[in-house]
């Protein structure tokens, strides 16, 4: 396995006054105007892990990543991560450097710009010089794929929550196999500051394509004293969130120090939970299965809880600008330090370039140069 993810990794550099260069072993970023990489993340379900220090992709497991600092970046798909906070053990934190706003007119991407922006266009600001102290660094955080302010209403005055009954969504179960769609009728305070919550539910049982059984509803209670409730949709029953890991699909829990709805996989639990939405009641009402939708497999539009950070809040790309369902990037420049505890730590300027540099969606590529000591 090994062998195959390091030949995932297509390694270039770029000197100075020269072209692409496939067959350099170059490995010192100051002798070089910039370093770039061409990633094979087409996995759906794996990460490919990439040392910047070292200008090569670190062949590891999920297992084995969690545990090491050896690796400042990881790629799924469009998704990024950082070796850091809640991503990894690492002590990796990503800035943005520049924002790219002339892409934008507000948060609405301008489609003209997109479709005519050229790499080549951006790369003084992968090499300009940076006011590191005039940014922002932050490390990876723990999310859950059901935003908490698409599935409660908080209430300023009286600080309590109520239940969104608008949203609805599709999600998998723990098992893998299974999946409901679903939405909040209520979500109660109680006198002891725990919460009571009310859903409707269907579900397509494994192995299925089709919802069956007709719309059921479950009640969850926090027990005294308690923030954490589980839900096991398949039997309708509640637990305390300690016992089987592989038996609850949803995770509640509305505290001081945090409040979200989890599925059973990628933060909490070791099930295969994930989901999909949100769409508005009436819009997941209509669907009639979990997986298809005319023929077409929708599986891959169901998104894990995971770890997310600045690569997430300020996406590298927009899509389908020009209606061929196609990810075009922003060329925003990120800062990346290696290390967030040593003022002498390598730190990157990188840009993430292109999405499809191998031919095929899931392989991006990037180009980053190291950053002079200041």
């Amino acid at each position: 396995m090994n062998k195959s993810i390091l030949s995932m990794i297509v390694l270039s550099t770029v000197l100075t006054g020269c072209g692409s260069d496939s067959g350099s072993d170059s490995n010192d970023n100051n002798q070089a105007e910039f370093s770039s990489l061409k990633v094979n993340a087409t996995s759906y379900e794996n990460w490919t892990y990439v040392n910047l220090s070292r200008n090569e992709a670190v062949a590891l497991s999920a297992e084995q990543a969690a545990t090491s600092d050896d690796w400042h970046l990881a790629f799924q798909r469009s998704k990024v991560k950082s070796n850091g906070g809640a991503s990894g053990a690492g002590k990796v934190q990503v800035a943005v450097a520049d924002t790219q706003d002339e892409f934008y007119n507000g948060e609405e991407a301008i489609s003209n710009i997109f479709l005519n922006a050229d790499a080549a266009q951006y790369e003084d600001d992968l090499k300009k010089s940076y006011d590191l102290a005039s940014l922002t660094f932050t490390q990876d955080e723990n999310k859950p794929a059901i935003k908490g302010e698409d599935w409660y209403i908080y209430n300023s005055q009286s600080h309590t929550l109520s239940a969104n009954t608008n949203n609805a969504w599709l999600i998998r179960h723990a098992d893998g196999k299974t999946y409901s769609k679903f939405y909040f009728t209520a979500l109660t305070p109680q006198p002891d500051r725990t919460y009571s919550a009310t859903l409707n539910f269907e579900t397509q049982a494994a192995d299925t394509t089709q919802f069956a059984g007709g719309e059921q509803t479950v009640t969850a209670a926090m027990a005294p004293g308690t923030s954490v409730v589980c839900i096991d949709l398949d039997s309708k029953a509640t637990m305390d969130c300690t016992g089987d890991a592989g038996v609850w699909d949803l995770r509640l829990e509305v505290s001081r120090s945090g409040t979200g709805l989890w599925t059973n996989g990628g933060v909490f639990g070791e099930g295969k939970g994930a989901a999909f939405g949100p769409q508005t009641k009436d819009a997941v009402a209509a669907y009639t299965s979990a997986t298809t939708i005319s023929g077409r497999d929708i599986s891959s539009h169901y998104s894990a809880d995971r770890s997310e950070g600045v690569f997430d809040a300020h996406s590298w790309y927009a899509y389908n600008l020009s209606g061929q369902h196609q990810l075009r990037p922003n060329f925003r420049t990120f800062l990346i330090d290696t290390n967030k505890d040593a003022d002498s730590s390598d730190k990157y300027t990188l840009q993430l370039i292109n999405y499809y540099s191998l031919g095929e969606s899931g392989t991006p590529e990037i180009r980053f140069k190291k950053v002079s000591a200041q």
